[in-house]
């Protein structure tokens, strides 16, 4: 009894003597030996009343706070603040879960326990915070809140393991090459990775990299990127990183410093580039290294700007300081620079350069007629550079910017000019991001619409338009000009102005005799488009007319008149607008007992099930012709058609099938006023006979978008906001892809289906693929003429490339062809002026075969942005990305991550599209493992029943309508 109530009095007391509060621990140091390792970890004294007697553990939990492992620890120093614990754990006791990687340390005290925190001055024995064992890579990491946690590789899973000790010792940068010196972990390399190639690469997280092969010896490593390889260096982070190709597979590990006490910045240089010149500043962040790229600007105190009857005056002036920290050493050969927004192109004009009171001043004078390059369409905008000319002609461009509030500016001044029956201005102003540029462009003309009524049977449109004709008493006839869009026959009506010289108020009436306009319509459907037109002695414009204000929907109607075209046909014009607000009539051409008809049945509804699919009215190709040939073929019992125009090539595609429906035929229009269903890839309206809002059965109709391509690599107007009636189901092939629609597009989650598109099915069948590659460019929508093609990068870099010995010898040597099926803006230009040296390489003229046989039929496809590559991925075959553009391209953004829709090799000049070529010819063919893990970010399914996804979807969704909708607002 005696010694069991002392023991119970001990046991009180021990309790008593217990914190209350969780223990405050810091890891103090790690040391690495071979088959252990050792923590070192100080306790405050308050946390372990009776440290002899006191049970400490370290204890490991996955991140479902469940324990994998505890170490007992024993004490080793007692200081006046803390006790030091060393935790010694035999490696080959570590059996961790596969699928878990992150491991919280706690240390234990009696039964309580807290996460172990990094000590501020934590120091380690070796040159990194990583240790490992035979199946294990452990890398200590610290949390946000300085707690530490092990992160752990599976050495089995080399696809997965992720943190190695690859030690970075120095970058820098000698003004060409970027220069990196380290250790690189081999033993695992070597082990994992037999015959393998090693580079050294600045990696973005969008798949961008720039590289350069690893010198090795024994451990040690040195690199040298070669910076004229590589002619963007685009702003953002960049993880610097261990490439590993091995097996056609590439792998990235992040480099590190050589201990984790955090450096700021180890070290930052300059690069030039061929637009801005980028600034890197090479970082670390808990031992891991990155770079961050920025575009380099200089700040003016004073920009002046003084035209000229035929030069343009510029000064500027910089502070010395700033200038110098700029360009220090580099004083000499001096140019200001303006670059075309478009085009890339640059106006080189040399400076002078004096320093007085620590101001440095520029001055340059600039020929104006260097702007008269030909009549402009657009406005030219160039943007300013100060720029250092380098040995080897390349520029060290900096981008000149202004500080409204700071910057003295004196650029109220503008040039004015008349040549090739026009007047321009010119000036330079400040960019909204403070950046100084230069604008020149055909004078303002203001011209506006903002009344439209039908009176008499007359078309009437008020407006306002003024121009300012510059240092000249020439007077200019205002006229109205209508022209068929297609056919471009126009006739011409008056202006009449009323009110003075003020934008507001010089007012403008014109009367259109609706029976007029039945001479511009020759066709079943049109569109007429109108313009101002301005006529003098010496000038001549012509702009389109359109609204200053308005809301744009595809499928909206501003005004609807009709007009006999003769005593058997009418003719129905809807007033609509395109998507920048110019006015159109869309026009529309009926037998009168047809247009009765229609009249009749206008705002009847249909209890018959008529389906109607189709895509562009002039083709049968892509995905609506596919599911169309699926009804016909697997369910002919449904009323299903087709509409086409009867006049298209594809026509002849669809001779073997019936229910096809020539595009405003009796037919076509009787069997549109009764559909139930409208099926298409762009918008319903290509291939219906009517204006759809000014229909029930259009209002009440299942509308389905089958798409023609995967989304997500630039913008396309299919947002649901700009329909007053939007399609009720919107196919997409992932669920990445469809949470992108639902976010950028505002469909609801029910809204957008994930099918696959149509056309993948018949893609996959009867594939046998030949010993060739296709080359299958984009278009770029700043070349806009056969000069400016000539003189584009865009040019040059496809016919740089088709023209190189390389290409023809790797063609040869592997008994290769290469078919290059330029964009059809291009075709005219190719067949007519370009000749290739070798057989092996043939221009594929539009029309001679379609894209899908393509496809089929190449074993290997390089294109830059083309989205006919995810067909090409989905057949399993190698696509080669040759961006050398990309940042021009993507200018006005991307709506999906490069790496979520570039499943391939991206590469950035001719030099890598070569060695990537090479490389997949030598591998004979195949795709990138890699690539086939990831074809999840682009197909949900990949099989032959898209088609049987689509229809099962049509016939279970629900047709939702808003009230407004329903109301028929």
């Amino acid at each position: 009894m005696l010694n069991s109530y002392i023991q119970k009095i001990k046991g009180k007391l021990s309790r008593a003597n217990m914190p209350d509060n969780p223990p405050v621990a810091n890891l103090a140091k790690v040391i690495d030996h071979p088959s252990e390792v050792e923590f070192y970890v100080e306790i405050t004294n308050e946390s372990v009343p009776k440290p002899k007697k006191a049970t400490v553990s370290l204890d490991l939990h996955n991140r479902k706070k469940v324990k994998v492992h505890q170490q007992v620890g024993q004490l080793v120093e007692t200081a006046a603040d803390f006790y030091t614990y060393a935790f010694t754990i035999k490696k080959e006791e570590l059996q961790l879960e596969k699928k878990k990687r992150n491991y919280d340390l706690f240390i234990n005290v009696e039964g309580k326990s807290s996460r172990l925190q990094l000590k501020r001055d934590y120091q380690e024995q070796k040159v990194n915070s990583f240790f490992e064992s035979n199946k294990y890579m452990f890398v200590l990491n610290v949390s946000k809140e300085n707690e530490v946690f092990l992160r752990v590789g599976f050495k089995d899973k080399i696809n997965a393991i992720y943190d190695i000790p690859n030690v970075v010792h120095s970058v820098n940068y000698n003004g060409k090459e970027i220069l990196v010196d380290g250790e690189i972990h081999h033993q695992f390399f070597k082990g994992n990775f037999p015959d393998a190639d090693y580079f050294f690469a600045f990696k973005k997280k969008n798949g961008m990299y720039l590289k350069a092969p690893l010198t090795i010896e024994g451990n040690d490593f040195n690199a040298k990127i070669n910076m004229d390889l590589y002619p963007m260096f685009p702003k953002g982070k960049w993880d610097l990183s261990i490439m590993v190709v091995h097996e056609n597979d590439e792998y990235f590990y992040p480099c590190y410093v050589s201990d984790l006490q955090e450096k700021n910045e180890l070290c930052t240089f300059q690069v030039p580039r061929y637009k801005d010149a980028v600034l890197v500043k090479v970082e670390s962040k808990k031992g891991k290294l990155s770079a961050k790229t920025s575009l380099i600007n200089i700040m003016a105190n004073k920009i002046v700007a003084d035209f000229q009857e035929k030069v343009v005056e510029l000064s500027f002036e910089f502070k010395q300081s700033v200038f110098q920290e700029i360009f220090a050493g580099k004083e000499n050969d001096f140019y200001f620079r303006l670059r075309e927004r478009q085009s890339n192109e640059f106006l080189d004009v040399p400076v002078t350069l004096s320093n007085k009171g620590g101001i440095v001043f520029i001055h340059t004078s600039i020929e104006l007629e260097r702007f008269h390059d030909g009549s402009l369409e657009w406005s030219q905008k160039l943007d300013a550079y100060l720029s250092h000319k380098l040995e080897d002609s390349s520029f060290y461009n900096i981008r000149v910017k202004l500080d409204e509030e700071e910057t003295a500016l004196e650029l109220d001044s503008q040039y004015k000019t008349h040549f090739l029956d026009e007047y321009y201005f010119g000036e330079f102003y400040p960019t909204m991001y403070g950046n100084l540029s230069f604008r020149f462009a055909k004078m303002p003309f203001h011209r506006d619409a903002h009344t439209f009524y039908v009176d008499h049977d007359q078309l009437v449109i008020e407006g306002n338009a003024l121009f300012d004709i510059p240092n000249s008493t020439e007077t200019c006839d205002f006229n109205l000009c209508l022209t068929n869009r297609h056919s471009e026959e126009y006739f011409e009506l008056p202006l009449e102005m009323v009110g003075g010289d003020d934008p507001e108020n010089n007012g403008f009436i014109c009367k259109v005799p609706v029976m007029e306009l039945g001479k511009l319509v020759s066709e079943f459907k049109g569109i007429i488009d109108f313009f101002i037109v301005l006529k003098g002695e010496e000038f001549y414009r012509k702009v389109k007319l359109g609204l200053k204000e308005f809301d744009y929907f595809k499928d909206h109607v501003l005004l609807t008149l009709q007009g006999e075209q003769d005593q058997d046909h009418v003719v129905e014009y809807h007033l609509t607008t395109t998507p920048k607000g110019n006015l159109k009539l869309e026009s529309f051409l009926y037998e009168k007992e047809m247009y009765n008809q229609i009249q009749e049945f206008q705002m009847k509804e249909t209890d018959e099930e008529i389906w109607i699919v189709g895509e562009r009215p002039d083709t049968a190709q892509d995905n609506g012709y596919q599911f169309f040939k699926f009804m016909r073929d697997n369910y002919p019992e449904r009323e299903v058609y087709y509409a086409i125009d009867p006049k298209a090539k594809d026509k002849e595609r669809l001779e073997d099938l019936d229910h096809v429906l020539d595009i405003g035929s009796r037919e076509h229009i009787e069997k549109c006023l009764r559909a139930t269903k409208l099926i298409g890839t762009h918008d319903l309206e290509y291939f219906l006979p009517f204006k759809g809002i000014k229909m029930k059965n259009y209002q009440k109709a299942h509308k389905v978008f089958l798409q023609h391509g995967v989304l997500g690599r630039k913008n396309v107007e299919y947002h649901k906001k700009y329909y007053k009636y939007p399609f009720d189901l919107f196919v997409v092939s992932s669920e990445h892809e469809k949470k992108m629609v639902v976010k950028e597009f505002g469909y609801l989650e029910d809204e957008v289906i994930v099918t696959g598109l149509s056309r993948f099915d018949k893609l996959q069948e009867n594939h046998h693929p030949k010993r060739e590659i296709l080359l299958i460019p984009t278009w770029r929508e700043w070349i806009t003429t056969e000069n400016k093609l000539m003189n584009s990068l865009y040019f040059h870099k496809y016919i740089g490339f088709l023209q190189s010995e390389k290409l023809q010898s790797l063609l040869e040597e592997h008994d290769l062809k290469l078919n290059f099926y330029p964009h059809y803006r291009m075709q005219e230009f190719m067949a007519d002026n370009v000749q290739f040296e070798t057989s092996r390489i043939q221009l594929v003229e539009l029309g001679t075969r379609t894209v899908q046989d393509l496809l089929k039929e190449n074993s290997v496809m390089i294109t830059d942005f083309s989205s006919v590559s995810f067909d090409f991925t989905l057949l399993g075959k190698p696509v080669i990305y040759y961006h050398f553009d990309q940042d021009v391209f993507f200018a006005n953004g991307i709506l999906r991550p490069i790496e979520e829709t570039f499943l391939g090799d991206v590469v950035y000049t001719e030099e890598d599209l070569l060695i990537k070529l090479e490389e997949i010819i030598k591998n004979g063919l195949k795709e990138r493992n890699d690539v086939a893990l990831r074809k999840e970010l682009i197909f949900t399914y990949i099989d032959t029943n898209n088609n049987e996804r689509i229809l099962k979807r049509i016939l279970e969704t629900p047709i939702k309508r808003e009230r407004k909708q329903l109301s028929g607002e």
